[in-house]
């Protein structure tokens, strides 16, 4: 069962092998590589073979027609090396069930200086499953290993969690107790921020909860009560997701029609803060309760984020799949609206990007490569935010001042701010 995907279809027993890898372990065996593939794949093994090679190693074959082939010592054992070069053979890559064998994994290819293995390591490592199943020990894998970027990922996914109260775990020992600081500075400062926060607006008074004297009312009750809740969950997973994942206290202000209450939280649904954290939760919450207007708000927000690549949300069990298919038509309606405008303007051509013939000339090179890529962009987040970012075309533009003269028309035609803003405005509902 633990079998991988390429030690069933390709046994590293190559008869055409001009190096042999003599594992470690009990029962050592012989891995039959190419060089290469090795030198290709391995700065590591791409000095190893640089170097004068010590005598030839006993074999452990029964055939003699291989003894000239020299053989490396690795302490390894052959089933955690056999998958790691499945990544750098071009075989099917192996199949990983949990996070000791990433960790396992990665460290052998940093060992070995296996980049295409590395890579794709540090990836799986911070894939959604291990992030949501245990953060703390990728954190603590990913601090061990050096990947200050996946540490930082992980860090974010270990909020959800109440950072003091996890069993010890063995990734801890191998990291230092300044990293481990660093995680709980991290928690205590976002749970102080997201605390701030839950103050409710001066307009949400109850004539009932009058606390200050006759003419100053306070806040409702079941906003104290609220608040307070909410503090203590944030205090030990200062994420929004504990506070707001059931919505109790908007389904009892909508029953029983506290028409200010319900108002007040209405704006705090789509408050900045959580339609940037997560549009769609927002968007499932705000249809669960039929707030057209804040669904369609929220709408407009997960225009940010590539929809259909999104994980899983509790949110959207209590809304329709009409809800749903409305918020992907809004995408594909926007995203081809937006792919429409980028077309440049006649004015913008160059003599050297001729491709029609010698009296006319072609968009420049410079364009036809961002505007390829801002359609991909556009497919999956269909907002300018993601295509502008950079403005890595606007560098290769200023590069050449002949390139700058043809682009300054097409700046000027405000073709970027004004016609795209006004077309996706008419495309959103």
């Amino acid at each position: 069962m633990g079998a991988s995907r390429c030690e069933n279809t390709y046994n590293f027993d190559a008869e055409d092998a001009d190096v042999i890898l003599v594992t470690g372990g009990r029962y050592p065996t012989e891995i039959r590589a190419h060089r290469c593939v090795l030198t290709a794949a391995s700065p590591f093994f791409r000095d190893v073979f640089s170097l004068p090679q010590p005598p030839t190693l006993p074999s452990y074959s029964p055939s003699t027609s291989d003894a000239h082939i020299p053989r490396i010592p690795i302490p390894e054992i052959r089933d955690v090396f056999t998958k790691l070069l499945c990544y750098v053979y071009p075989v099917p890559r192996p199949n990983i069930n949990s996070l000791d064998e990433v960790s396992c994994l990665l460290g052998v290819a940093l060992k070995y200086d296996f980049v295409i293995a590395v890579e794709a390591l540090k990836e799986l490592l911070v894939s959604s499953r291990y992030l949501e199943e245990n953060p703390l020990r990728v954190y603590g894998i990913a601090c061990n290993f050096d990947l200050e970027d996946k540490a930082k990922i992980a860090s974010r996914y270990t909020l959800r969690i109440n950072l003091l109260d996890t069993p010890l775990l063995d990734e801890m020992r191998h990291i230092s107790a300044y990293d481990y600081q660093k995680l709980i500075n991290l928690h205590r400062t976002r749970a102080k921020a997201a605390s701030g926060l839950l103050t409710p607006p001066r307009s949400l008074k109850c004539p009932q909860c009058n606390t200050y004297g006759h003419s100053s009312y306070g806040s409702p009750k079941w906003w104290q009560t609220f608040a307070s809740k909410a503090k203590a969950e944030l205090a030990v997973r200062p994420t929004t997701e504990g506070i707001f994942d059931n919505m109790e206290f908007l389904k009892t202000a909508l029953k029983y029609d506290f028409v200010t209450a319900v108002e007040a939280l209405k704006e705090l649904l789509v408050s900045s803060r959580y339609l940037e954290e997560n549009p769609l939760r927002v968007y499932g919450i705000a249809c669960n309760f039929d707030l057209e207007d804040k669904a369609k708000i929220a709408s407009r927000y997960t225009l940010r984020i590539n929809l259909l690549d999104t994980p899983l949300l509790d949110e959207m069990r209590h809304i329709s799949a009409y809800d749903y298919q409305k918020l992907i038509n809004l995408h594909r309606t926007r995203a081809k609206a937006a792919s429409g405008l980028l077309t440049p303007p006649r004015s913008l051509k160059c003599p050297q990007c001729n491709t029609y013939g010698h009296s006319s000339y072609g968009s420049p090179k410079w364009w036809q490569t961002f505007a390829s890529k801002a359609k991909a962009e556009l497919a999956v987040r269909p907002t300018t935010e993601g295509i502008f970012d950079n403005m890595e075309f606007l560098k290769s533009v200023t590069t050449d001042q002949s390139r700058i003269q043809s682009y300054e028309p097409w700046k000027k035609s405000g073709r970027v701010d004004v016609r795209t803003e006004g077309v996706l405005e008419h495309t959103t509902g």
